[in-house]
């Protein structure tokens, strides 16, 4: 007698019914919505958007092109959390460049301080370029980025946003003068050499933080 094989349906049944129900808790999480999360998740979320945001298809989401520009890709991160940075600047008549927008709407709603920052807050930075084209670093909040991590040497990782891409630097305020340590960057440079000025290192033009978030 012939024997016929059959096709082995019930495995592969059981193989997807066990895979959705392990992704679907993960799906469940990042559909959460930014109310419902606890503080590690919103921060965790803010710092995984940053390369979502930072795409031009994300514009169409907005109602509204950013600036391909550090404060740009704050703006089009806070708005995918559910924060209409455009909209309070616009209510509140706002004005300055875009960091100084950003830094305002941070000082109202959050908290602006200097020390021990956590992964998902802003990093202010003032001297970066000569933005008044007077020949002289004398311009304050001139760059914006966001806390990605700290290691045990209290080195910062923070990402920003320059000429359309999202860079990964470094800051360590408690080596202020040193680029290197033991082969690792501590302090990212910043600012590059011009005729105006000298390069210089994130811990020498740093401003402060910012938190629009509750504590850990």
């Amino acid at each position: 007698m012939l024997l016929v094989k059959r096709p082995r349906i019930f495995p592969t049944f059981l193989m997807f019914v066990c895979a959705v129900w392990i992704l679907c808790p993960l799906a469940i999480g990042q559909s959460k919505d930014w109310d419902e999360m606890n503080s590690l998740e919103k921060r965790s979320t803010l710092i995984e958007s940053l390369y979502r945001v930072g795409q031009p298809s994300f514009s169409r989401k907005m109602g509204f092109t950013p600036r391909r520009d550090c404060s740009g890709l704050i703006e089009a991160m806070f708005f995918q959390a559910g924060l209409d940075v455009h909209q309070f600047i616009a209510v509140n008549q706002i004005k300055g460049n875009g960091v100084k927008m950003i830094y305002e709407f941070v000082e109202r709603i959050g908290k602006i301080f200097t020390q021990t920052p956590a992964a998902g807050d802003l990093i202010f930075f003032s001297n970066t370029y000569d933005r008044n084209h007077d020949g002289k670093f004398n311009d304050d909040l001139t760059h914006v980025g966001v806390v990605k991590s700290i290691d045990d040497l209290g080195t910062i990782t923070f990402l920003d946003q320059r000429k359309g891409r999202i860079h990964q630097n470094q800051i360590n305020l408690a080596m202020p003068s040193m680029h290197n340590y033991r082969g690792n960057i501590v302090n990212s440079y910043l600012r590059n050499q011009s005729r105006s000025g000298s390069a210089q290192l994130a811990s020498t033009l740093f401003f402060g933080f910012g938190s629009v978030l509750p504590e850990s």
